[in-house]
């Protein structure tokens, strides 16, 4: 006898239909901040959460004569801004050299990590508006020399934290635009990009960490807040 049986039609619908993963807001930019001298701190006048401008002051150490490690903190400076100089100019020789296919994508795709590398470096090197997002000090306590104290994010890049199973990394690439929502404005989207692909995978989930850059509205994203991203199926590998 015949039996009723149930059957889908695979179509066209099914493949175009986006993929979410879920993540986290984060700041592009963490800086970890130290003395890097030892001491007795006097005032440490900020609090968790609060935001911070250039210049402000985070805490102060018992004053003495620290003038070297001041110009030697110049120097780092210095070196990072000239090294940013050179990733940059080499970076736009080896785009010339993929447009001209003399090159592979996986050296330009160095070439891109090594500025990146330096950008981040003189960022963390460079004083930013930004917001305290921990503490390990407090008035009175002494402190080693490079003790971590305070971590400070920066608000004007701010970027989508997410995790990609290993046998759907071929559907991302760097450079791929996305969709991203906040689980508390399930309405509005946001528009993204993919900035970095983690080149191995995380060992106890078999997951690649993928950054996606938030291209608007970082005045209104708060830092930790819960997201989701859309991958349409056919992007272009």
């Amino acid at each position: 006898l015949p039996r009723p049986v149930k059957v889908f039609r695979a179509g066209a619908q099914a493949v175009d239909a986006p993929n979410s993963f879920a993540g986290e807001v984060l700041a592009r930019y963490e800086t970890i901040l130290a003395f890097r001298v030892a001491g007795k701190v006097l005032i440490r006048p900020v609090e968790v959460g609060e935001r911070v401008r250039k210049g402000q002051l985070l805490a102060r150490l018992d004053p003495a004569d620290y003038r070297l490690a001041t110009q030697a903190l110049k120097a780092q400076l210095a070196a990072a801004r000239a090294e940013l100089v050179f990733t940059q100019a080499d970076l736009a020789r080896y785009r010339e050299l993929f447009d001209q296919r003399l090159i592979s994508p996986p050296e330009l795709d160095r070439h891109e990590t090594a500025a990146i590398t330096a950008r981040g470096r003189l960022a963390a090197l460079e004083a930013r508006d930004g917001v305290v997002t921990w503490l390990q000090v407090e008035s009175g306590q002494v402190v080693a020399a490079g003790q971590p104290l305070i971590k400070l994010a920066r608000i004007d890049e701010k970027e989508v934290l997410i995790h990609i199973p290993e046998h759907r990394l071929g559907e991302v690439r760097i450079g791929h635009d996305v969709a991203v929502f906040l689980w508390a404005e399930a309405e509005r989207r946001y528009q993204g990009r993919i900035r970095e692909i983690a080149e191995a995978a995380d060992p106890a989930s078999r997951t690649y960490d993928v950054k996606v850059t938030l291209l608007e509205g970082l005045n209104g994203v708060h830092l930790g807040r819960s997201a989701r991203v859309e991958l349409p199926w056919n992007a272009d590998r």
